[in-house]
């Protein structure tokens, strides 16, 4: 069994987040001596991303161009200098409410299918429960980590509305490595002590076939699941609320990713956390729009 210093390990090494981690423990007074030791990463990994997006810029400025209000356009571009310099007066503006469904860019119908990607105990099924006050069809959801998995069901058990899969979510389907550590952070992995864990394209989920509103938070598969459920997508329209935050390249791939799959839609980015973190970039239907 790892010990807890083994898994802290194992969050702060993946996808080059240690700096996060290390901001949020500095927060809560936690082990102070990591911030000498860890500086140099901080200010490595800051000097790597401002290169990436000095190289990408015309990227950057067409995914502004995309942006359907002034504030997406300034929420985007201030995480672009947060990531870049880790400077907290470019955290703003966030809101650590309302994420996934943000009253100022998303009307919930009556009717919706949602699909929960990366549901992890269900948290955001709670959420979208409340907001429907328990109005629609159903919720499929899918959450690869058997611990969170384990929660998830029991916290779910009692609504027949509500289908859970022990999956991620994938370009296909096929079966892959996964860091199981039974936290917002379990990821597809290639660490030695990985598990194996089905994967599958939402395309091929005859539960997800009906989708109107789909959510993303699984840890930089983003990419790869939205190939898979690209059938879905030009077909339904449904709503996308995708984090685009797990890398430099994220930020940039999936908005002219999601931009080139869905026409006719207005695209919004909203920021969740004072870290850059929970950054969200929604697709919202013309039709849908507020």
């Amino acid at each position: 069994m790892k010990t807890i210093k083994e898994k802290i390990s194992i969050i702060l090494a993946r996808n080059g987040w240690m700096e996060h981690i290390w901001h949020l423990l500095f927060k809560l007074h936690l082990d102070a001596t990591s911030k000498k030791s860890w500086g140099g990463v901080i200010r490595t990994k800051a000097a790597e991303t401002r290169n990436y997006y000095k190289n990408n810029r015309r990227r950057i400025v067409k995914v502004i161009s995309l942006l359907s209000d002034q504030r997406s356009k300034e929420i985007y571009r201030n995480q672009i200098k947060y990531r870049s310099t880790y400077k907290r007066k470019y955290s703003k503006p966030y809101n650590i409410s309302n994420q996934y469904f943000p009253d100022d860019i998303i009307r919930l119908k009556r009717n919706e299918t949602f699909i929960d990607c990366g549901a992890f105990v269900g948290d955001t099924v709670k959420k979208f429960e409340k907001k429907t006050k328990g109005n629609y069809v159903k919720i499929v959801c899918f959450e690869p980590d058997l611990e969170n998995f384990k929660r998830l069901r029991k916290n779910t058990y009692r609504n027949e509305d509500i289908v859970i899969y022990n999956q991620g979510c994938w370009k296909e389907n096929t079966v892959l490595k996964f860091d199981n550590i039974g936290s917002t952070s379990s990821a597809v992995s290639d660490a030695e002590d990985a598990i194996e864990i089905q994967v599958c394209s939402l395309d091929r989920i005859s539960d997800c076939l009906d989708a109107s509103f789909i959510k993303m938070d699984i840890e930089g598969a983003e990419y790869n699941a939205l190939l898979g459920a690209e059938e879905i997508i030009k077909k339904n329209r449904p709503v996308l609320a995708v984090c685009i935050y797990h890398s430099d390249e994220d930020m940039l791939r999936l908005p002219e990713m999601i931009s080139a799959m869905c026409k006719d839609y207005f695209f919004y980015v909203r920021q969740h956390s004072f870290m850059p973190l929970e950054t969200v970039f929604y697709a919202v239907p013309f039709e849908r729009g507020i």
